[in-house]
């Protein structure tokens, strides 16, 4: 069940970063790292499911660094954005992000 509601969170991840990487600009850098933090995003859905059999001992790392990756991109976001469209969005990502990270560490029961 949770598998389920953690792949529709990064698909509402990767889109929150491509709309921040389209507010500040595919061209800047900011852009760029929005870019590369909706590919993570969206890596991180099938992950949930399949594992390749070489990652299978380096998963939790692996998992825990793509969202990691993702709250520094909000951070930054938030700290580097020009427009105020962009920083609010960034807003959004930290808030977004900041779940996965919490689940990793917080295993609910059942």
């Amino acid at each position: 069940m949770l598998t389920n509601f953690l792949c529709g969170w990064y698909l509402y991840l990767a889109i929150l970063t491509g709309l921040m990487s389209a507010s500040a600009g595919p061209r800047t850098w900011l852009g760029r790292i929005g870019i590369a933090a909706a590919v993570v995003a969206v890596v991180s859905m099938p992950l949930q499911y399949w594992v390749p059999a070489v990652l299978v001992h380096s998963m939790g790392s692996l998992r825990i660094a793509g969202d990691l990756f993702l709250l520094a991109v909000g951070a930054v976001g938030i700290v580097a954005g020009r427009r105020e469209d962009t920083k609010l969005i960034a807003l959004i990502v930290v808030a977004v992000a900041a779940l996965p990270v919490f689940l990793y560490y917080y295993q609910p029961p059942g």
